[in-house]
């Protein structure tokens, strides 16, 4: 996919959500509930017209994200990873979307169990970074940038396949902490970002050691 039928597609869909919420916006009440507990009990609510802000979030994110390449000193370096720069944006772009509109069905009595569909979420997200990652070329501006991936291409790709390992475990233990309930649900997720994060950069220590040794 080009980046211009990119940019054609996330623009239709975010249109379509505006025009949909605009729509349904007459028929919810004057003040609707924008954060809840778990539980459903609302913790904070606010006019209606806010979800034509909410609504119009992803519209906002998607021209700073059109603007950004020209006006950063990398230039169109992401047109080197056009498809995992495309899938990571979209994924960005659908799940503000996606937030937007579980606002909407909570108030039209459709409730989800926000925390469960956060940690889901968050797999998903770990799950579509790990595939991307091998995808992404050597470089000094995307991908896992440490002082050793960024100096040397042998050891970018095996940081980013490694990456890819990491990245899917994460995702399952994301997955298995939706079996949990609150701190134990909390430190599970922690435990498990901060680990990826750590054994990455020692990795790819190790590789920068061992190509210094020989």
């Amino acid at each position: 996919m080009t980046f211009r039928r990119f940019y054609l597609t996330a623009f239709v869909l975010i249109i379509l959500s505006c025009a949909a919420t605009a729509v349904l916006l007459p028929g919810l009440p004057s003040s609707v509930a924008t954060r809840w507990t778990p539980d459903g009990e609302v913790l904070s609510s606010g006019s209606r017209f806010i979800l034509l802000a909410t609504a119009g979030l992803p519209l906002l994110s998607l021209w700073l994200i059109y603007k950004t390449p020209s006006v950063s000193p990398n230039g169109n370096t992401h047109r080197k990873h056009t498809y995992a720069y495309s899938i990571t944006i979209g994924f960005f772009l659908v799940f503000l979307i996606g937030i937007h509109w579980v606002i909407v069905l909570f108030n039209f009595g459709i409730h989800f169990q926000t925390a469960l569909a956060a940690r889901i979420v968050i797999a998903l997200a770990l799950f579509s970074t790990g595939w991307v990652l091998p995808k992404i070329r050597f470089n000094h501006s995307v991908g896992i940038r440490t002082p050793w991936s960024t100096n040397d291409e042998t050891i970018w790709k095996k940081t980013h396949a490694a990456g890819r390992n990491l990245f899917y475990a994460a995702g399952v233990m994301f997955i298995v902490s939706s079996f949990f309930t609150g701190a134990s649900a909390f430190w599970i997720g922690a435990a498990t970002l901060i680990s990826v994060v750590v054994l990455l950069y020692l990795y790819s220590y190790i590789l920068g050691k061992q190509k210094s040794d020989t």
